[in-house]
């Protein structure tokens, strides 16, 4: 080490400085870039994810509207239709009828 490049020598400290701070911006960058890969990688995923949510919703909204039309179908033909009908349980008792057979049993 020549005497103008001493640890004493004030040219010394600023080159140790701008070789400190050089690093410091290199490691800092790394560090950014792996964060924002990180922060893109997350991103993607949320966004991914909502527009799986959206498809299961939108799904199960028509499910429901076919459900609901097949259950006003069904419910049309059991309630109107000419003849009793009865759901009963195990043990014989009378769990739903519909209108002939309330009719049928004096309750309607």
């Amino acid at each position: 080490m020549s005497e103008d490049e001493s640890p004493a020598s004030e040219g010394w400290f600023e080159e140790l400085r701008s070789k400190a701070e050089t690093a410091l911006r290199d490691a800092d960058d790394r560090d950014a870039t792996g964060v924002m890969k990180d922060v893109d990688r997350l991103l993607h995923e949320v966004r991914v994810s909502q527009l799986e949510l959206e498809m299961q919703n939108e799904e199960l909204r028509r499910a429901y509207t076919e459900l609901q039309v097949t259950n006003d179908k069904y419910s049309d033909l059991y309630d109107f239709a000419p003849v009793a009908y009865f759901t009963m349980d195990p043990a014989g008792t009378i769990q739903e009828g519909n209108l002939a057979g309330a009719a049928l049993l004096g309750l309607g």
